[in-house]
């Protein structure tokens, strides 16, 4: 039993990244969407509250709204119905109001399956009153298949929908994020953040099917992964042999920098590309022949690769 609850709250993390990660591009659009306000401006404010026991809030802004209004907004990105979230974040409130002394509104995104169940309005007689609540399975899909935000275009396939109209719904999914995405390393992190997202409704393995099954315009050998490991490991060698040149001060020296800095170069080039293997099998968008045939390895290589991965 508690296995299985480390394994769900392992699980609701990565989704917290997720929707972290695209925090601001979600705010913007679904709050002016469900509210009765227009953001002027928003500034991101410290997540991490330090009181006598540490408290790290999803997202937090200082908002101004277009008459003037201002205040702090709080948002919580929930994969499953929590009945004491109101207890949470009364807590968190008094926190806030102390630190910031303004009004604050307080979001609660939901993401979960079923309908959520959680109480979100205190008596009267508390101080503390209530937040806003938005169910994700609620929202129009059509209009999120309409957005030009990437980040909102994913939520279509947290919709309420028939389950028979699932291939459909994901096909659509991501035929709109090719059309808003001309930059294939971004297309690239869509696409595997599509997959984890797709997992609060058990579509990871259709996702996968559909994104190999379709011709989608995505050179692996761009995928964000291998781009940016060998960018950084290019970078980070010639810095580290410019630097032991220089410290030198001499031929000698610049010239055993210079060596140097090429084999730190190939070490980090080789563990960022390892790095991008991995990520490329957990993605399971290619068979092992294929990524083997993108980095120049064997099969074995990688094989290795995983077991030496599991070990640690």
């Amino acid at each position: 039993m508690e296995k299985d609850k480390n394994k769900q709250k392992k699980e609701g993390n990565k989704y917290d990244k997720v929707f972290k990660e695209n925090a601001v591009a979600l705010f913007l659009k679904l709050v002016e969407w469900q509210s009765n306000f227009k953001i002027k401006k928003y500034t991101p404010l410290e997540t991490k509250l330090q009181t006598t026991l540490e408290r790290e809030m999803d997202s937090l802004f200082e908002v101004e709204t277009e008459i003037g209004d201002k205040f702090i907004f709080h948002i919580e990105f929930q994969s499953e119905s929590e009945p004491k979230m109101l207890y949470r974040l009364a807590e968190y409130h008094g926190i806030l109001l102390k630190r910031y002394g303004k009004p604050i509104r307080h979001l609660v995104i939901y993401f979960g399956r079923h309908k959520p169940n959680m109480p979100n309005h205190l008596p009267d007689n508390q101080q503390f009153k209530s937040f806003d609540l938005l169910s994700v399975r609620d929202l129009d899909r059509k209009k999120l298949l309409a957005s030009q935000v990437p980040e909102v275009i994913m939520l279509a396939i947290l919709s309420k929908y028939p389950k028979n109209q699932s291939e459909e719904v994901l096909r659509s999914t991501i035929e709109q994020l090719l059309k808003v995405t001309p930059n294939k390393i971004d297309m690239g992190r869509y696409l595997k953040q599509l997959t984890m997202i797709a997992k609060l409704r058990k579509l990871e393995e259709s996702t996968l099917k559909i994104i190999q099954d379709m011709t989608v315009e995505f050179d692996v050998r761009t995928h964000y992964f291998f781009q940016l490991g060998a960018k950084e490991g290019r970078l980070e060698g010639k810095e580290e042999g410019r630097l032991e040149g220089k410290e030198e001060g001499r031929l000698e020296g610049k010239e055993e920098g210079r060596l140097e800095g090429k084999e730190e170069e190939r070490e980090i080039a080789k563990q960022k590309k390892d790095q991008s293997i991995l990520e490329l099998v957990e993605l399971k968008m290619l068979t092992l022949g294929q990524i083997a045939k993108v980095f120049d390895v064997s099969v074995v290589y990688i094989k290795d690769l995983i077991n030496s991965n599991k070990a640690n």
